[in-house]
C-alpha cells in the first residue's frame, strides 16, 4: 500500500500491482479524530466513514499501534517513499 499525503487532513492509498502499476484503493479520503475519544480516528471518502481504533504508547516513544475490529493489534511498518511522474 501506498499513501499519498494531500494535505494536512486528506490523502490517497494506491496498491501496487504485478506490473508495476498503482492503482487507487482510496482517492481524497479525510482523516480526523473524534474530540471526547482521543484513541479513535474517522476516514471518510465520498461514499463510507471507517472508524480506526488505536492507541500511542508513550514509554515506547509514542509508537503508534492500529487494533483491528476485535481489538488485537496490527503490525504495521511504514517507509517514506518519493514517486515520481513519468
Amino acid at each position: 500500500m501506498y499513501v499519498r499525503y494531500i494535505n494536512e487532513y486528506t490523502f490517497d492509498v494506491y496498491t501496487k500491482d504485478e506490473f508495476g502499476f498503482l492503482t487507487p484503493v482510496i482517492l481524497d479520503a479525510e482523516c480526523h479524530d473524534f474530540v471526547d475519544t482521543p484513541d479513535k480516528l474517522w476516514v471518510r471518502t465520498d461514499h463510507h466513514i471507517y472508524i480506526v481504533d488505536y492507541f500511542m504508547d508513550a514509554m515506547e516513544n509514542n509508537k503508534i499501534t492500529q487494533l483491528d475490529y476485535e481489538g488485537s493489534p496490527i503490525n504495521l511498518n511504514v517507509k517514506k517513499t518519493f514517486l515520481s511522474n513519468e
